[in-house]
């Protein structure tokens, strides 16, 4: 507090606030299908009903990174690409293209435990059966990113691990492109820019965690880092497998629950009937 009786620290506050609405980034989205948090979609009064199913639903660990909340934009932060050791603001690495992302901090992934969890992500997204596959449009020999980007960001000495110590899923391999390096990053110093700190400006827990971000850089679920099942839940509860027909054309367009579908048709809103079934493809897969 000064002379004038005005504390800096609330000032301070006062402005990164006003700075956020300014940028038109101080939204909180509410709990709904794409945002895994507490509450009821139809509290909102937004125009939108679309019911939950219970099998469909997950909810966000807070407390495994109290920096980061469901509805709310992803702060950036500079982390280091664990190829090259240059440095990029995180929501460099975020373009608006249409793809959903996954990130997974990692932790410390020299540590045996961390290591195993890494290990069963590998394991249960190289499946078949998994979201990554499900619902990405089939590419022979090409990469599976269409639709979700994997980002992986560890918390273990740059020098101390390879991209090679991480699954397959965040180096995946083409003929024609290689290796892909710009999937594994890790929060160290850098050379000429300093420390980002990301682990401890997000909270994030030794244990690490995984987010789902939605296109528009918006954090739709944290959760514990391994449990793969809970992103297919999430993914699940709005997205619909990919099947090729048409002579090859992928078929149909986006549906969601209890709303109108490409083709002009309603879709059928019965949880009985589709149980199981994901109901909505992402907006940017080739339609029939």
């Amino acid at each position: 507090m000064d002379a004038e009786g005005i504390s800096m620290e609330g000032f301070k506050q006062a402005f990164v606030k006003g700075n956020m609405f300014a940028s038109g980034i101080a939204v909180d989205y509410g709990a709904s299908t794409i945002v895994a948090k507490p509450g009821n979609t139809a509290d909102h009064r937004n125009g939108t009903d679309v019911p939950t199913s219970r099998k469909s639903h997950v909810v966000s660990t807070h407390s495994l990174a109290p920096g980061l909340t469901a509805g709310q934009r992803i702060p950036s932060v500079k982390v280091l690409s664990q190829a090259d050791a240059r440095p990029w603001h995180l929501q460099e690495l975020l373009p608006s293209n249409g793809c959903w992302r996954i990130l997974f901090f990692t932790g410390d992934v020299t540590q045996t435990s961390q290591r195993e969890k890494l290990a069963t992500i590998g394991r249960a997204l190289n499946s078949d059966a998994s979201f990554l596959r499900r619902f990405t449009p089939p590419n022979p020999g090409g990469r599976c990113d269409a639709v979700f980007e994997l980002l992986a960001v560890h918390s273990a000495p740059r020098h101390s691990v390879t991209i090679f110590d991480f699954p397959e899923v965040f180096r995946q391999f083409t003929e024609l492109d290689g290796y892909d390096y710009g999937k594994i990053f890790v929060d160290d110093v850098s050379y000429h820019e300093g420390f980002g700190d990301l682990y401890k400006n997000f909270g994030i827990a030794a244990e690490g965690c995984a987010v789902i971000l939605r296109p528009d850089q918006y954090i739709s679920f944290v959760g514990p880092m391994e449990d793969v099942a809970a992103l297919d839940t999430f993914f699940s509860g709005f997205m619909r497998e990919q099947v090729v027909s048409n002579g090859g054309l992928l078929s149909p367009g986006l549906e969601m629950k209890g709303v109108t579908a490409s083709n002009g048709e309603m879709v059928d809103r019965d949880e009985d009937k589709h149980a199981g079934t994901p109901m909505a493809q992402t907006a940017n897969v080739l339609v029939a």
